[in-house]
């Protein structure tokens, strides 16, 4: 049993945590020439205010946001001139992590992996609003149903071995009063992901004994045609499984040929990407450890 100390050690460092977290994302926000890009800020950022009494219940390991492809470009583009270097060593294809006092901030240009979901990032800023998500913090975030289904997603993105707290998100959202199980239906079916969703929702409502997800589940059933994707996808979610084979099935996730051949061809680019890259990295520490030592002059 976790002592009473014990726990007030941990939210006080969670609550830290975000302090920091806060501070590198208003920097972040507040850079010369950004505001010529729309950013979004999703999950524990923005969900930490919203889903929980109090952020500190939240834990957070990195910020993150959703921008335009394009806007990405200007993102990037705009650190470079400040000198901050931007991280491309995701395998997801339009994904780039910046490092910020210390705290990474990443940026993806999909919603969920490429490929999968019908919904861009552009249409959920449409429809987003500005919310204080920290004490002089004001950000977009998405509106509600658009976020569930991001959350959504994110666990999909991971099959189903999402930390512990992006599954609490996930739980906690469609409970809100504001959620209408109606609309975030038709939502998914416009998104052409229900296949995944519904993945998601079984899950959630079979281990979290969520009524809410069981509703969802019910309304969001697969079909027939996506037994044999389920089947794969729950045996890649085993942590023995090659990350390329997992970046695959991740990517594959759509209900139509189209957004499922595009996914595919994109989790193979960016898994090639993210292969070649290890291995150059790999070389480069060979190099440095048989290099012989210069001799002073």
């Amino acid at each position: 049993m976790v002592s009473e100390a014990a726990r007030t050690r941990v939210s006080a460092l969670h609550t830290v945590r975000h302090v920091l977290a806060a501070a590198a994302l208003r920097e972040f926000l507040a850079i010369e020439g950004l505001d010529r890009a729309r950013i979004l800020v999703v999950k524990g950022m923005s969900t930490s205010s919203i889903l929980y009494a109090h952020p500190s219940e939240r834990p957070l390991s990195d910020v993150d946001v959703r921008t335009t492809r394009r806007d990405l470009a200007v993102v990037v583009q705009v650190a470079r001139r400040r000198g901050i270097a931007a991280d491309w060593s995701s395998a997801q294809l339009g994904t780039v992590a910046v490092r910020i006092a210390g705290v990474d901030i990443e940026l993806e240009s999909t919603i969920g992996p490429p490929g999968v979901c019908a919904v861009s990032v552009g249409e959920m800023l449409g429809r987003a609003a500005s919310r204080e998500i920290a004490p002089g913090l004001v950000a977009l975030v998405p509106e509600i149903h658009d976020h569930a289904l991001q959350l959504a997603l994110n666990v999909f993105k991971d099959l189903l071995l999402s930390p512990a707290w992006s599954v609490e998100d996930a739980r906690r959202i469609v409970r809100l009063d504001s959620f209408d199980p109606t609309r975030f239906v038709a939502l998914v079916r416009r998104a052409k992901c229900a296949g995944a969703v519904g993945l998601v929702a079984t899950w959630l409502a079979e281990t979290g004994e969520s009524p809410e997800w069981s509703e969802l589940r019910d309304a969001l059933t697969p079909p027939r045609a996506n037994a044999v994707y389920a089947r794969l996808f729950h045996a890649a979610g085993r942590h023995d499984v090659r990350h390329v084979l997992r970046t695959l099935v991740a990517h594959g996730g759509s209900d139509t040929l189209t957004g499922t051949l595009h996914g595919l061809a994109a989790g193979a680019f960016g898994a090639l990407r993210w292969k070649i890259r290890q291995a150059r990295g790999t070389l480069v520490e060979h190099v440095e450890a048989i290099r012989p030592p210069i001799a002073p002059r």
